[in-house]
């Protein structure tokens, strides 16, 4: 019984530091391994295409998502302030989505007043292709084109210790 109590104790401490620190769970699977990113070409919501060659020498932000998922309402205000915080600076975020209904993603967008570039994977393949199994999940990509961290859940992206990070890999090498 004791051990079970203290195991408790534990595990309470370990779970409320992580929620401390929101980077954490900032992590590389062991399937990343700082992997490169697969090349893509997805249109965004208005039509125009992005391909990820434009992407050299940015940290790039890639957000999963979906318009009914909730935990991934909760981190869109952070985001949007991270977005504005850093677009003069050599960075690029992208909302990606598999929804199917642009008018729902557009009522989204508009409602939470965001301004980031949504992408549309419409068949799931990018997704699927880095390994993306839950929203909201977020893929961190420096300058090198490797992936650099891997979030899963929800996160306070203009928190100090997420600013830190991405604007540590902006520094030069």
């Amino acid at each position: 019984m004791n051990q079970l109590l203290l195991i408790g104790l534990f595990w309470l401490a370990v779970t409320d530091s992580f929620a401390a620190d929101p980077f954490t769970t900032l992590m590389l699977s062991p399937r990343d391994n700082k992997a490169h990113v697969p090349a893509i070409d997805l249109p965004t919501l208005s039509g125009e295409i992005i391909d990820s060659k434009d992407w050299a020498g940015h940290v790039v932000m890639l957000n999963f998502w979906a318009t009914w998922c909730g935990p991934c309402k909760e981190e869109m205000p952070s985001m949007e302030r991270l977005y504005r915080r850093l677009q003069t600076k050599p960075f690029k975020l992208f909302a990606v989505t598999a929804d199917i209904r642009r008018q729902d993603i557009a009522a989204f967008w508009q409602h939470w007043d965001l301004h980031f570039p949504v992408l549309l994977d419409e068949d799931g393949d990018f997704a699927q292709k880095l390994w993306v199994r839950t929203l909201p999940t977020t893929i961190v990509i420096g300058p090198d084109g490797r992936i650099h961290g891997r979030a899963m859940g929800p996160r306070d992206w203009d928190s100090p210790e997420a600013i830190a990070f991405i604007e540590q890999l902006m520094e030069p090498l």
